[in-house]
């Protein structure tokens, strides 16, 4: 009988990204920290990092996307032009095999 893995607390659980934004805009409305935390079930460091890190770069990409961004071997734009060229080739019967494009 195969065994499942069952998670007994409930740490480390990620807040989805509008629940954090929703509860970010009520602090900045003038709410405190701690209220807000409170509400919306979230850590009150959990929120004040991600208000601070939204005050110092509106565009930043939290949680683990940031990580991921930061490994890009090519950027995204140049990666979408080689999937839109090898596409193109392999319109055109080209015959391009996965060994000769990677």
């Amino acid at each position: 009988m195969p065994q499942f893995y069952r998670r007994k607390t409930n740490r480390a659980i990620r807040t989805p990204p509008d629940v954090m934004s929703r509860a970010a805009d009520d602090v900045v409305r003038g709410r405190s920290l701690r209220s807000v935390a409170e509400a919306f079930g979230i850590d009150k460091m959990t929120l004040s990092r991600f208000i601070a890190k939204r005050k110092n770069n509106p565009n930043a990409i939290t949680g683990y996307a940031a990580v991921a961004h930061a490994h890009y071997v090519i950027p995204q734009q140049m990666e979408e032009d080689l999937g839109n060229h090898v596409k193109r080739l392999a319109d055109m019967f080209f015959g391009l095999s996965l060994e000769t494009v990677l």
